[in-house]
C-alpha cells in the first residue's frame, strides 16, 4: 500500500519533467489567452454608426471626442463623425457600449497601447475603426445620399403647393357648434313729427 501511494506521488513529476518548464511567456511574441468578455481597445463599425455621440455624452471620464473621419457610411451619419477615445483617461467601464443604440461600438481583445508620446494612446477613428468604406463606395453613398435629399425636397415642395391649391379653392367652412348671428333687419323710418304741409298733427 505504501509502495503504491510513492509511485503515485513520483508519477506527476514523471510526467512534468519531459516538458520543458515554461518560466515566463515571450510577451508581446506570446500572448495569454484572454477571455471573451475581455474589455480591451474598443472596435468601431463605421458603416452602421450614426453618429449621435451618445458614447460621448455617457463616458464619465469625458474621454471621447466625436471627430471626422471620411471613410463612414454618409447615408446614416450626415455629419460623418466618429468617436476618437482617449486611453490615457478610459477605465474601460464599458458604458459607451451598452450606450450604443446601434450597437456599432464594442470592447476589443486587443489590450497593447503602449506609445512614446501621449498623443500615441489617443485613438482616432482610423485605428479603432475595424469595418470601413473605401473611397469608391464613400462617393456612390454621398451621390445616394444627395438623391435620396433631392426626392424628399422634391416631394415636400409639391405637398405644399397641392396644399396651397387645395385652401385656395376651398370656401369657409363654419366651426362645428358655431351659431349663426341672425341678419339684421334695416331700421323702419321713424314717422314725422309734423303733418304734411308743415302743420302741427
Amino acid at each position: 500500500m505504501l509502495k503504491r501511494k510513492m509511485i503515485k506521488n513520483f508519477s506527476w513529476p514523471l510526467k512534468t519533467a519531459r516538458k520543458a518548464p515554461e518560466m515566463t511567456r515571450q510577451y508581446p511574441e506570446y500572448m495569454m489567452e484572454l477571455p471573451a468578455a475581455e474589455r480591451g481597445i474598443h472596435e468601431l463599425d463605421a458603416t452602421t454608426c450614426i453618429g449621435c455621440s451618445s458614447c460621448a455624452r455617457v463616458c464619465p471620464n469625458s474621454c471621447i471626442e466625436m471627430v471626422a473621419f471620411k471613410f463612414g457610411n454618409p447615408l446614416k451619419n450626415k455629419k460623418m463623425q466618429y468617436p476618437r477615445i482617449d486611453y490615457g483617461r478610459c477605465m474601460f467601464c464599458g458604458l459607451c457600449v451598452d450606450e450604443c443604440p446601434v450597437e456599432c461600438l464594442k470592447m476589443g481583445q486587443k489590450v497593447t497601447m503602449a506609445g512614446w508620446t501621449r498623443d500615441d494612446i489617443i485613438k482616432g477613428p482610423e485605428v479603432i475603426a475595424t469595418k470601413r468604406l473605401n473611397a469608391a463606395e464613400v462617393k456612390a453613398a454621398e451621390e445616394e445620399a444627395k438623391r435620396i435629399a433631392a426626392e424628399k425636397k422634391k416631394a415636400a415642395a409639391a405637398a405644399a403647393a397641392a396644399k396651397e391649391k387645395a385652401g385656395g379653392a376651398k370656401a369657409p367652412v363654419a366651426v362645428a357648434g358655431e351659431k349663426k348671428s341672425p341678419a339684421k333687419k334695416p331700421a323702419a323710418a321713424k314717422p314725422s313729427e309734423t303733418a304734411p304741409g308743415g302743420g302741427a298733427s
